[in-house]
């Protein structure tokens, strides 16, 4: 998956779960790395079959 967050940089992996932290906040976890919940602008999945292949949010 791609997922964008506010900030315009552009984060690339396989979605791995989502957690809450300590301090309430969500976190989208990624193979790569990890991005709050609250920060994404978009969500992209262009694996094919997938259920949808873009959100905004």
């Amino acid at each position: 998956m791609q997922v964008a967050p506010r900030n315009g940089r552009v984060l690339e992996g396989n979605g791995v779960d989502t957690v809450t932290i300590a301090d309430k906040r969500e976190v989208l976890l990624l193979d790569t790395d990890g991005i709050e919940a609250l920060t994404l602008a978009k969500l992209e999945m262009p694996t094919p079959g997938a259920t949808f292949t873009d959100q905004a949010f």
